[in-house]
């Protein structure tokens, strides 16, 4: 006991210089009044709703998206890529060590309950079976994610000090027990939402209660260095996920996080009238497309297209053209 004692002494001191990203309690000051969503509501013949995917797809380019879903085309088999293993091992290691965890937290009264040991074990062996299974599916990568799963677990490691951390000063509140959990863990994981009504569906990866509201996360987990300003395509994505949310919950949600995993930091993202209205004007476009069948026109790019699974298809198309736009 005495020990354990010790490490959380060690723990706290490190945390001192540890930011820790709020969860669950982020404000806003814009005001929004409630939304109805009848001037949302998709009013051309639906085949299916539109991924939140297909809408960032779109301003990269409607060319992509004419030809998954107008043409029907499969793309070119390829070798999946490095950052697309370790990014689905990385969210995968995440959900299940939180599944474990919240029974463990929700039974945390006293800072002495607390086993770090424990933990760690948690940690190692969720990986170590994640991995394992990985690696059935992908064996070419095992000494790549052998590599990563080194700085996974140190990365692991520091989140779930700063979840200790946070856990004490709750207590120090009188929260305990499911209270405790809530506001420590996200209330969903990969959850998936179908808006028929709106045309939309997708896939957001943690959920957080924030008072009588939500917030969605999105996690990155491939991004090293973080910018001021969060692109374009990715406020997309967060926008249709609010708009999800928002349409499964009949809450108004207008905060949305992104969570950069290797470095360690999460950004709050305010979701704006004007980025919905975007969104819906996005949506209206692809079903236009949808409907007229109308081939959008070519802009191909070297940069933006170097690795697009269509890019030969593209290429074919402004060879026979002889034009090409850069």
């Amino acid at each position: 006991m005495k020990e354990e004692k010790k490490i959380m002494r060690e723990i706290l001191i490190e945390l001192q210089a540890i930011r820790r990203p709020s969860k669950g309690r982020l404000s806003s000051t814009q005001d929004y009044g409630p939304r109805g969503y009848d001037d949302a509501c998709v009013s051309k013949k639906l085949i299916r709703p539109l991924t939140a995917s297909e809408i960032r797809n779109y301003v990269h380019c409607p060319m992509l998206v004419y030809l998954q879903i107008v043409k029907g085309t499969r793309p070119k088999i390829i070798e999946p890529n490095i950052y697309m293993i370790l990014g689905s091992f990385e969210h995968k290691c995440r959900e299940e060590i939180v599944k474990k965890l919240r029974k463990l937290y929700e039974d945390f009264e006293k800072i002495e309950q607390m086993d770090v040991i424990i933990l760690q074990q948690i940690l190692r062996q969720t990986i170590e079976e994640v991995k394992l299974s990985f690696l059935q599916e992908c064996p070419a990568f095992e000494i790549t994610i052998e590599d990563y799963e080194k700085d996974l677990i140190t990365r692991l490691w520091i989140e779930e000090n700063q979840r200790i951390y946070q856990a004490i000063k709750l207590l120090e509140n009188d929260i305990t027990g499911f209270e405790l959990v809530e506001n420590l863990f996200p209330i969903k994981l990969e959850h998936e939402i179908i808006a028929h009504k709106i045309g939309l569906k997708g896939r957001i990866d943690q959920i957080f209660r924030n008072d009588s509201s939500f917030i969605p996360l999105d996690i990155k987990t491939s991004i090293t260095t973080l910018n001021e300003k969060i692109d374009e395509e990715t406020l997309l994505q967060l926008g249709v996920y609010c708009l999800l949310l928002e349409y499964e919950t009949e809450k108004d949600i207008d905060l949305a996080e992104v969570y950069f995993s290797r470095i360690l930091k999460t950004k709050s993202i305010s979701i704006t009238r004007e980025l919905r209205l975007e969104i819906l004007e996005i949506r209206d476009a692809i079903l236009d497309m949808i409907e007229s069948q109308k081939e959008p026109e070519l802009q191909f790019e070297e940069r933006k297209c170097k690795f697009c699974q269509f890019r030969d298809l593209c290429l074919q198309k402004i060879s026979k053209g002889g034009e090409k736009n850069e």
